[in-house]
């Protein structure tokens, strides 16, 4: 594999550090493609580490957006938690030591888990009003697991692409649920384009870029890393999105007098405008 246990690194391979004064000995599990320490010897992997910072302001946005549209408190938790694997991301790449992994790949985990209970409907929680416990018990299960495995990097694989499926399979039922809705095309696309943004991005990037090409060939020349990180924050910002769309769109059955669309931030960033009868901004 093309990335490289950080106990098997040997010196002059892509992955292989230089000496940093401030960081060494490096104790996280795994290291990237990206060469360590040639920008500063205060940051391992530069570009990573510079892709990983614009989860921040996306999360300060989708937190403010969630304030002044009166969007569920679970939304503003979801956008939280996004910020969160960007500071953990940022920590892991930048250090290379095992505590920024760990608030990378668990901040990755809880919130995949925050994503899930957000897609599900009221009649869905009120008929398994178990689903939230379950759900915080697997994200205490997974960081006792996590800290007491040797193998920590593929227990965090696991219990991550568990929730990626479920999500993609719930995702998918809202999409055929909402398929008669007038904003239901609308519904759809935001699912397919976070679908392709994510997935693609795991498909033609980190895998060949970590996995299946040697570093100097595709993932260091190409910082293919570094791209992943962009295309995740584009598919998991539009999954919020397509999940707090799905969120009005069921209330409005219940309220009629509720306006739903898609607004734009700066003509780039999409987002969910819910506005009353006479134009005000919802407020519960």
């Amino acid at each position: 594999m093309a990335f490289f246990l950080i106990n098997d690194k040997a010196p002059g391979q892509a992955g292989a550090g230089l000496p940093s004064l401030i960081w060494d000995p490096p104790t996280a599990a795994v290291d990237w493609c990206e060469p360590n320490f040639v920008w500063s010897p205060w940051v391992a992997e530069l570009f990573n580490t510079l892709s990983s910072l614009p989860f921040l302001p996306a999360a300060a946005l989708g937190v403010a957006v969630a304030r002044e549209f009166s969007h569920p408190p679970k939304f503003i938790v979801a956008w939280l938690v996004l910020g969160l694997v960007g500071i953990g991301s940022a920590a892991f790449h930048g250090t290379l030591k095992f505590t920024g992994q760990a608030a990378d790949e668990l901040a990755m985990v809880y919130t995949i888990c925050v994503y899930f209970y957000c897609l599900l409907s009221p009649a869905e929680l009120r008929a398994r009003p178990w689903i939230a416990p379950a759900l915080v018990a697997y994200c205490v299960v997974l960081t006792v697991v996590y800290f007491l495995a040797h193998q920590f990097f593929w227990i965090f694989l696991a219990f991550y692409g568990v929730f990626l499926i479920a999500n993609a399979r719930q995702g998918w039922r809202c999409v055929r649920e909402l398929a008669s809705d007038p904003l239901g095309p609308l519904v759809e696309r935001l699912y397919k384009v976070s679908f392709v943004a994510y997935i693609g991005g795991v498909l033609l990037l980190w895998v060949p870029g970590e996995w299946l090409l040697p570093c100097e060939t595709f993932g260091a020349r190409f910082h293919a890393h570094a791209l992943f990180h962009c295309t995740s924050l584009i598919g998991s910002y539009t999954f919020l999105v397509f999940a707090c769309l799905v969120t009005h769109l069921r209330l409005r059955r219940q309220r009629p007098l509720m306006t739903v669309s898609l607004g734009w931030r700066w003509s780039v960033a999409p987002f969910v405008r819910v506005m009353d009868v006479e134009g005000g901004k919802r407020r519960d």
